[in-house]
């Protein structure tokens, strides 16, 4: 069987992807590279040594989005031939964080002879509603200038938002725009932005030091890393892009993101070829699974992060 996930909202994508999985069941993950597809999906198709079926996670498919899709691709006639295979040895999902051209045949294919699920994402008001929910359970002072605020400027992800609500327990008075203005978001943009840096200039060692500064500085290690991996997902959309011959302002307007930003992205598009791109990408996505999965072994996580970090350069 094969399943489809579309989000552009990773906290939503996950949640449905997690129950989709089954936990008895050996699970193989993959961030989709259009280099090494054919291996992949060849070892999907196949039984394992000792016959049994195992979960096939192929992330960050985008070949879907319009902007991605290449019509000549050689990919088109291996999935073709995947999804046209009623007898199919393993579960395989595929997951997408971009949006899903609903006029490609291979879209239209993947309806068809997968179970597809497009998630929509989270509108402002049901995200606000979202945010209201939590500052209440969790007995929060904050003010609803400082609620929108607060989701102007951090990722849109759900799990993202809740993390930076519960560090405001800290504050013993109403936290308002301003307080948030002063002491949080300002200087973790900042920094966090100068970690992206570093690492598509190939700056190792200035790296680190931000690293070790934003840690000394409490930033929780889960934003630091959304954060940063959205900035390279977004250059990897934007290096892709650039290879359609995608306009300036046509990228703006694709990749939705504030006009300052998008134009530090833009000057450092030929720093870092799109292979090396989802090298960093899977290697953040391994941070991220450390993360979920280290059980509270605070000593043992953060030395494995590091050797991890470090490899985002060798």
């Amino acid at each position: 069987m094969i399943h489809f996930i579309a989000s552009q909202d990773n906290f939503l994508l996950n949640k449905h992807l997690s129950k989709m999985i089954n936990k008895e069941t050996d699970l193989e993950e993959y961030i989709f590279n259009a280099d090494q597809f054919d291996a992949v999906i060849i070892n999907a198709s196949t039984k394992s040594m000792f016959g049994e079926k195992r979960n096939i996670l192929i992330k960050d498919f985008n070949f879907l989005n319009e902007k991605n899709y290449i019509k000549d691709s050689p990919l088109i006639g291996l999935l073709t031939k995947l999804l046209n295979n009623q007898q199919l040895e393993n579960e395989i999902i595929f997951t997408s964080n971009q949006s899903i051209s609903s006029r490609l045949k291979l879209t239209k294919l993947f309806k068809e002879n997968s179970k597809f699920y497009e998630i929509e994402n989270v509108n402002k008001n049901k995200l606000l509603e979202y945010v209201k929910t939590i500052v209440k359970e969790q007995q929060l002072e904050i003010s609803l200038e400082a609620i929108e605020y607060m989701l102007l400027y951090i990722p849109n992800d759900l799990l993202t938002i809740e993390n930076e609500l519960l560090k405001l327990k800290s504050f013993n008075s109403v936290v308002e725009r301003n307080t948030l203005e002063n002491n949080l978001f300002k200087k973790l943009e900042g920094n966090i932005f100068d970690l992206f840096n570093f690492l598509i200039s190939n700056r190792p060692e200035q790296f680190m030091s931000t690293y070790y500064t934003l840690k000394e500085n409490n930033v929780d290690i889960h934003f630091m890393i959304s954060v940063l991996a959205k900035n390279v997902t977004l250059i990897k959309h934007m290096k892709v892009l650039q290879q359609n011959h995608t306009s300036y302002s046509e990228m703006l307007n694709c990749v939705k993101i504030n006009p300052y930003q998008f134009k530090m992205l833009f000057s450092q598009l030929n720093q870092a070829e799109v292979k090396t791109i989802n090298r960093w990408l899977v290697v953040l996505y391994e941070i991220d699974k450390l993360l979920k999965t280290s059980n509270n072994d605070i000593i043992s996580s953060e030395v494995k992060i590091v050797f991890l970090l470090s490899k985002l350069f060798f």
